[in-house]
């Protein structure tokens, strides 16, 4: 491994290459070998062993150029270590609908090769030149970039760039991350703290979560397949369409989860703490959760074909799928 990195960019004013300039610098500090350079000059990526590309957005858009990058180098991008950061206003205040419009903005350039996984998104608010007021009255003017969020994110992404290592297992609280998209399949994140943070579409495979901190987390279609997720907190979890095969969740904590219609195949949720959750059409055949709390919980349509009640605990709020017997099927109510 070279530990090359290009960091690409397309900028309007020239605010999202001093940002690219910036990023350059944490990764040298963690030990890279970088290239800076505008998206337009970039002739090959043969020398590099990872790629980072930013832009700033325009009418809802990454800037032509970079859209252009990234289609024209997709089948050597397919091979490299990638990760994106988006310049846009829109993240000004850093709130959680901001985050969901600019990640949007992004769908085409995620959309571009599927085969393309980037193992970081950064998404930053930009700058807007006040001389400009005239033209764009409505427009938020003024430098709102903040380069403390801008750093932390370089130096998390940098290890997984050089040696797909994450970088972010050196801090445990990353609470309100933005790390949609990211693959962080194999990694160490135990007892990290990863509250609140945007997980959705990321690949945490085998990853070790044990002890993690991901209340209120969103992991909306998210791969969790044969992760160790013993113990974790998973209060009001988002989890549409997550994969949780042959996941670990022993112990877990997941009070008032969003787990209606997720692939729960296979999973330990021995003594798991479910009271509330929404299992509704989730698929728990071959699981175990004997000992597990599902008071109040819905398991309307869920598939238990195969799976260990033994000792789990219910009360009159729970609701079964039709047909269920959970006395027969060996749980406890306890009121």
């Amino acid at each position: 491994m070279n530990n090359h990195i290009l960091v690409c960019y397309a900028s309007g004013s020239g605010s999202t290459k001093e940002v690219a300039e910036a990023v350059a610098d944490v990764l040298a500090e963690r030990g890279a070998r970088t290239t800076v350079m505008n998206v337009m000059e970039v002739q090959t990526l043969e020398p590099y062993e990872g790629v980072v590309v930013g832009s700033s957005i325009r009418a809802g858009h990454w800037l032509p150029e970079a859209a252009k990058f990234v289609a024209d180098f997709r089948a050597e991008l397919r091979l490299k270590k990638v990760a994106y950061f988006t310049m846009c206003l829109t993240m000004l205040n850093d709130e959680v609908e901001g985050r969901k419009r600019v990640l949007a903005y992004m769908q085409p350039i995620l959309a571009v090769d599927k085969d393309i996984e980037p193992v970081g998104l950064g998404l930053f608010c930009g700058s807007m030149n006040p001389a400009l007021k005239a033209l764009v009255p409505n427009e938020v003017f003024g430098d709102h970039r903040n380069w403390e969020a801008i750093k932390d994110w370089a130096y998390q992404t940098a290890g997984l760039l050089m040696s797909g290592e994450p970088g972010l297992v050196d801090e445990n609280n990353m609470r309100g991350a933005v790390l949609s998209y990211t693959d962080l399949s194999y990694s160490d994140l135990h007892r990290m703290d990863l509250g609140s943070a945007h997980l959705d579409h990321s690949d945490l495979s085998a990853a070790d979560l044990h002890g993690a901190r991901l209340n209120w987390a969103e992991l909306d279609e998210s791969q969790l397949a044969g992760a160790n997720l013993e113990g974790a907190n998973l209060i009001g979890v988002k989890l549409d369409g997550a994969n949780l095969q042959g996941a670990n969740l022993r112990e877990a904590v997941l009070n008032g989860a969003a787990l209606g219609g997720v692939d729960l195949r296979d999973c330990d949720l021995r003594q798991a703490d479910l009271n509330w959750a929404d299992l509704s059409g989730a698929d728990l055949s071959g699981s175990d959760l004997s000992g597990a709390a599902l008071g109040w919980a819905s398991l309307l349509g869920a598939n238990l074909s195969g799976a260990k009640l033994a000792g789990a605990q219910y009360n009159s709020g729970t609701e079964w799928p039709e047909g269920f017997d959970p006395a027969a099927a060996g749980c406890v109510n306890f009121g």
